[in-house]
Formats: structure tokens, C-alpha cells, sequence
């Protein structure tokens, strides 16, 4: 095996690794949406069949709070997998690539062929050493995940209505 089939084979499982991880994180997170949804209509369920006390209802409406904590942190991994994948994505389909906060420019060519130099960075699973700090701390951030759409227009929801079935059984 000559030396530019050595390093495309690496490229070439790297982006295979993180696919999986991708993946992996994207079935947790469903997986995490799944089991907060389902805790929750069980307590909420309990608490209106059996017309119990208040309190329940603020239980439920604090047990979407950790899955929301957990399915952010998985956002996060996920995001940075992804933002790997488009680099090397980028790479390949453009023949060059700026790397990270650097003025290296890496080129496909001289990736493929020269033994001795090349700036690209390979297994840089998380995205760190490709792109530029500031676009990696802007896609891996976990408070703009937090705060992102799907996680608002699941978790708060779940934690707003058991909030306001649990006022309304205090006062009526």
C-alpha cells in the first residue's frame, strides 16, 4: 500500500468512526426524548386519575429538567462529530482547506502524495484542531443548545404545563 492510499484509507475510516458516533448520539437522544416523555405523562396521568395533591404535579414538571441536561450534552458531542464530517467533507470536494486558527492551508493533493508535509489534521474527531476556535465554540456550545428549538419545543412545554395543572390543583 503506497503512502497516498495509507492516508485516504485513514480519512476514509475516520469519517466511517464518525458516522457511528453520530449515529450513536442521535439514537441517544431520541432514546432520552423518549424516556423524559413517557416519566412525565406517567406522573401527570397518576396525578389527574387518582386526584392527588399538588405536589405531584410539580414533580412532573421538574423531570424533564435532567433529560434536558443530558439530551444537550448529547447535542453537543453530536454537533462536534458533525462539524468534523463537513470538514473533511469540505476538504475533499474543494482540494484545499484553511485549518483551524492557523494560516496553514491544507491541499488534498499534497495531502495524498507528500510524505513529509501536510497540514490537515486526521482522527481530530471532535472538530478542535480543523476549524477556527470561534465557529467550534459557536456550534459546541452548550447553552445555544440548551436554548435550540427542538429542546425548547419539547422539554419546556412538559416543564410549563406541570407547572400550570399543579397551580391550578392548588387553587381550584
Amino acid at each position: 500500500m503506497d503512502y497516498s492510499t495509507f492516508r485516504f484509507e485513514l480519512l476514509k475510516k475516520e469519517i466511517d468512526l464518525l458516522n457511528q458516533k453520530i449515529n450513536h448520539f442521535d439514537n441517544l437522544r431520541m432514546k432520552t426524548k423518549q424516556m423524559s416523555l413517557i416519566l412525565w405523562t406517567a406522573v401527570i396521568g397518576f396525578g389527574l386519575k387518582e386526584n392527588v395533591n399538588e405536589s405531584i404535579f410539580f414533580l412532573a414538571s421538574s423531570i424533564p429538567i435532567p433529560f434536558w441536561i443530558m439530551e444537550t450534552r448529547y447535542k453537543t458531542y453530536y454537533k462536534g462529530f458533525y462539524l468534523r464530517i463537513r470538514v473533511i467533507r469540505d476538504f475533499i470536494s474543494k482540494g484545499e482547506y484553511l485549518v483551524g486558527n492557523s494560516k496553514l492551508r491544507a491541499e488534498l493533493d499534497q495531502f495524498l502524495s507528500n510524505r513529509n508535509h501536510s497540514n490537515f489534521p486526521v482522527f481530530d474527531y471532535w472538530g478542535v484542531n480543523s476549524v477556527s476556535s470561534d465557529i467550534h465554540a459557536k456550534d459546541v456550545n452548550f447553552w445555544k443548545n440548551f436554548f435550540s428549538g427542538t429542546n425548547l419545543w419539547i422539554y419546556l412545554p412538559m416543564t410549563v404545563s406541570g407547572f400550570i395543572i399543579g397551580v391550578y390543583h392548588l387553587f381550584f
